[in-house]
């Protein structure tokens, strides 16, 4: 009764969401300009509520459930293209929207202004970065549009309302919890898309839509490989973001003091992981493993420790036996030791290497500018001996895109993140909010490393969860308030 009452504002959010933007498609036939007056309506809402958590948990809400692409052409949360006839600068225009309303809020007086926050400057000097490698790039329209609108803005906004949002324990427990949950029905809409073959979502928009905006490639894709994706359209994406609700989950496992909560969080990492091994995405099983052992090291000398390996321990080998039954055909061939050492997804990585360093020939210091990788490939370096359709690196996408100068002023934002998340760590050891916290930061760590087998720039459901766990840990390791 309690966790239902505590929670009944993130289901009003989802309900009022849900409604407004169907409504939208229902009523008009093209329904670009209702679509976004739903969304005002939504902002003025949630604003009128006065509360940081909910209003951050209505923009999540819209960033995970919008399908901001056409399903089946690249995945669901991309800011690209159209669908509702809606251009990416719309998606940039809600995402600032909810900056501005975070602007208009009270300042929390614990926390320190944005721009005089270390990290502040680093995204000046990434940004300034990408900058110059767009104005000597192969195309400066391309790659100056890519870095603001796809790149830097929702970055830079993102983290802002995440870490505005921040204001006190509570909200920051109700904001992750909500997170958590969010992922979860994610994750069970992916269950019934695995077990019926069929994405009724996608089937709806598709009766309801023209053809030029709805191209089904996504169904093929299910039919021949039985990957799940849910609402993300592409299983790297839904690995990635599994990644990040188990972690998550594991740490309000720990927190939790009432045995009803321990049993929801511990139901969410059991079915969060019987998810993510139906993706079969390499990337976002490694990343759980490397999260995983990252948290038994830092919470090791905690007395909850050993219920917490017990509980991942006995959630993964019975999330392993239940997808070997159901899905021993899927699941094994991609986890074979001669797959992940010399398999088709290995050798296309593989080669991304080989492709990046022939581009960075082309400008070792920053590179060929952002959104020019098909221009490059197929017009001033072909041919190649080998197939490199997309680089699946997020790392070498930069190195490529930006040179060398873009991956160091990019590693340097990401280690300064994370030392700021580790220094606060000592501060926390003893405060409940501690496992919590460690799990936000081991979140970060199995996207990172999750990022090295999928290109996550510009692709807003990932990069949203990213930054947000990001201004989020910033804003506990900014606020003394944590500590009481």
């Amino acid at each position: 009764m309690i966790l239902a009452k505590k929670y009944m504002s993130i289901s009003m959010f989802f309900l009022i969401t849900i409604i407004a933007f169907s409504g939208g498609i229902l009523l008009i036939r093209r329904p670009t300009l209702f679509i976004l007056f739903a969304i005002a309506c939504v902002i003025i809402y949630y604003c009128s509520l006065n509360r940081f958590d909910v209003l951050f948990l209505a923009l999540a809400t819209m960033v995970l459930f919008i399908p901001w692409q056409k399903p089946g052409l690249g995945g669901w949360g991309i800011p690209t293209g159209r669908v509702f006839d809606i251009p990416v600068p719309f998606t940039i225009v809600i995402i600032a929207s909810f900056a501005f309303l975070f602007v208009l809020m009270p300042l929390n007086k614990t926390l320190k202004p944005f721009y005089a926050i270390p990290v502040f400057k680093f995204f000046v000097i990434f940004g300034i970065s990408g900058l110059i490698s767009s104005v000597l790039g192969l195309n400066l329209s391309n790659s100056l549009w890519f870095l603001l609108f796809k790149l830097f803005i929702p970055s830079v906004c993102i983290f802002y309302i995440s870490y505005r949002a921040c204001k006190n324990r509570e909200i920051f427990e109700h904001i992750l919890s909500g997170l958590v949950f969010t992922i979860f029905l994610i994750a069970l809409y992916a269950l019934f898309e695995f077990f019926t073959k069929t994405n009724p979502i996608e089937s709806f928009f598709a009766s309801r839509f023209p053809a030029q905006y709805f191209q089904s490639t996504y169904v093929e894709v299910i039919s021949r490989y039985r990957r799940v994706a849910g609402t993300l359209g592409c299983p790297t994406f839904l690995g990635s973001v599994l990644v990040t609700g188990t972690c998550l989950s594991a740490g309000l496992f720990a927190y939790s003091k009432t045995f009803s909560k321990k049993i929801t969080f511990f139901t969410i990492i059991f079915v969060n992981l019987i998810v993510l091994l139906l993706t079969v995405n390499r990337g976002g099983v490694f990343g759980l493993i490397i999260a995983v052992l990252v948290f038994a090291f830092i919470i090791k000398k905690q007395n909850y420790w050993k219920l917490l390996f017990f509980v991942f321990l006995f959630s993964l080998i019975t999330s392993l036996a239940i997808v070997l039954v159901v899905a021993f055909d899927v699941v094994m061939p991609r986890f074979t030791l001669e797959n992940i050492l010399s398999g088709p997804s290995t050798q296309h990585r593989l080669n991304a290497y080989v492709v990046t360093v022939k581009f960075l020939k082309y400008n070792p210091l920053f590179g060929i500018g952002l959104a020019n990788f098909q221009e490059m490939y197929h017009n001033v370096m072909t041919p190649f001996a080998m197939e490199v359709p997309t680089m699946d690196n997020t790392f070498l996408n930069i190195l490529s895109s930006m040179g060398i100068i873009g991956l160091v002023t990019f590693s340097v934002l990401i280690l300064s993140l994370l030392k700021e998340i580790i220094l606060t760590f000592r501060r926390l050891t003893l405060s409940e909010i501690f496992p919590v916290y460690v799990s936000l930061f081991c979140a970060l760590i199995g996207m990172l490393f999750s990022f090295v087998f999928y290109n996550a720039l510009g692709y807003l459901a990932p990069s949203f969860l990213f930054w947000s766990l990001a201004g989020m840990g910033t804003a506990v390791a900014q606020n003394s308030g944590f500590l009481k």
